[in-house]
């Protein structure tokens, strides 16, 4: 877009969306969908407006990078709350298999990803950058906007692909989710009345 300052103005525009949508749109997606749908549906929503972001990249136009990256942003909440749920449903998971709770491990296990990940993220755009020719304070040629638009649209939606069919083929626990919830209630009612 030519324009170094619109990344700034781009996260301003999707913050106020971002904490609407974690306030006021996670729950009731929770309660409607459950943990699994209501990841499709942010998804499915991050995916449409990081396809809009693509389209304005090849455009050139701001207003539909505006409304790509308002649609993402709303789509936050009903992706990133039921996410940070299962960590603690791996926990209770892992209780009722092993009968171990080890939620001090399943916390660092998340941090610790959380860590790697943002690491390779940041390395990721930097390899990709360099790859394409990106040259700082120049006008960028065809493939170094493509880098760009890769970093901005294109790679976001494959890693919301792949969530998606991480989730299809291996998450089982909502089947298996009242089982282990009754097991936990049991377990807490032994543990607080000791016969």
């Amino acid at each position: 877009m030519n324009d170094p300052m619109l990344t700034s103005s781009l996260s301003m525009v999707g913050l106020i969306p971002t904490v609407i949508s974690i306030v006021f749109l996670s729950g009731p997606s929770l309660r409607f969908f459950g943990k699994k749908k209501s990841i499709y549906v942010g998804a499915g929503a991050m995916i449409v407006g990081y396809v809009i972001r693509a389209a304005a990249g090849a455009a050139a136009s701001v207003p539909m990078l505006i409304v790509g990256t308002v649609i993402c942003s709303l789509a936050t909440g009903p992706i990133s709350v039921p996410v940070n749920v299962l960590a603690a449903d791996a926990v209770d998971y892992g209780d009722y298999i092993q009968k171990v709770r080890i939620e001090g491990i399943g916390s660092s296990v998340v941090s610790f990803a959380q860590k790697i990940s943002s690491g390779l993220a940041a390395g990721v755009v930097g390899w990709i950058l360099q790859l394409t020719g990106y040259v700082a304070n120049q006008t960028q040629t065809a493939t170094a906007s493509f880098g760009i638009t890769l970093i901005f649209a294109y790679a976001p939606i494959i890693a919301l692909l792949l969530t998606i069919l991480i989730l299809v083929v291996f998450y089982r626990y909502d089947k298996v989710e009242a089982e282990v919830r009754s097991y936990l209630e049991q377990k807490n009612d032994q543990e607080a009345n000791p016969a």
